[in-house]
């Protein structure tokens, strides 16, 4: 598998913006137990120039009853998402979110990309990345205007104008 590495992300975009409009995520989904963490990449969402409405989660398992709630966006719009899951969180972690999202239907879940975003250097948790269909990216905490920018236009496609 070819996961994508922050460090490689930014060495690998052009720095020259393409003439094609970006597909942009209709949503961003931060999973991660810190409140602050999540407010700070909101933050970051909102100022990185992305037309995009966030949803936090605190709870991994939150995040998977609004995913299998009928009242979630993914199911009744068909919409693009992109998950940034943190690895290290108490009840359900990241890994067992990821366990329990591949028992979701297809839409959504084919609907969504998710990067792991984390402060753990634990080599481990890089190789199960690695080892994980789902997982298109493992980004060091904290998550800049840069790198969001260059996961949108690397991971989703592009729209001819």
């Amino acid at each position: 598998m070819n996961l994508l590495l922050a460090k490689e992300l930014l060495f690998t975009l052009p720095s020259v913006k393409s003439k094609h409009l970006m597909k942009k995520p209709e949503f961003i989904i931060l999973i991660d137990d810190d409140e602050a963490t999540n407010y700070y990449h909101d933050v970051i969402i909102q100022d990185s120039g992305i037309d995009t409405r966030v949803l936090s989660f605190e709870y991994a398992e939150k995040a998977l009853d609004y995913f299998r709630s009928p009242d979630c966006i993914f199911v009744k719009e068909h919409c693009k998402g992109i998950i940034f899951l943190d690895i290290n969180m108490p009840g359900m972690n990241g890994w067992d979110f990821l366990k329990e999202f591949e028992n979701l239907p297809d839409h959504p879940k084919e609907s969504i990309t998710i990067f792991i975003l984390t402060t753990s250097e634990n080599p481990i948790d890089l190789t199960k990345a690695e080892k994980s269909a789902r997982v298109k990216g493992f980004i060091m905490k904290p998550l800049t205007t840069e790198l969001l920018n260059g996961i949108v236009d690397k991971h989703l496609s592009p729209i001819s104008e």
